[in-house]
């Protein structure tokens, strides 16, 4: 994963074969995304979207502010009902 905006409103997925331009961003619905990555924080029934983008993308800029380079797990299944960002 790398910054490509000096900290400032976009993170990229890289080094992924046959894949670029694999954004987080603000997103509720898959047909929002086009291959990248929605952050929420929340899930709208039957895993239909998520919800609190806007918010949940500034927290997740704001905890990785400063950060410029880290790496991404991706796991099957649903999040522990417990789970937290903070």
């Amino acid at each position: 994963m790398q910054d490509r905006h000096g900290g400032d409103h976009t993170w990229e997925i890289t080094g992924v074969e046959g894949r670029d331009h694999i954004l987080f961003h603000t997103a509720n619905f898959a047909d929002d995304l086009f291959g990248c990555v929605g952050v929420g924080g929340g899930v709208i029934a039957n895993l239909e979207g998520v919800t609190a983008s806007r918010d949940a993308s500034e927290r997740f800029y704001g905890s990785t502010s400063g950060v410029k380079e880290g790496t991404v797990e991706i796991r099957s299944g649903a999040l522990e009902e417990t789970w937290s960002m903070n």
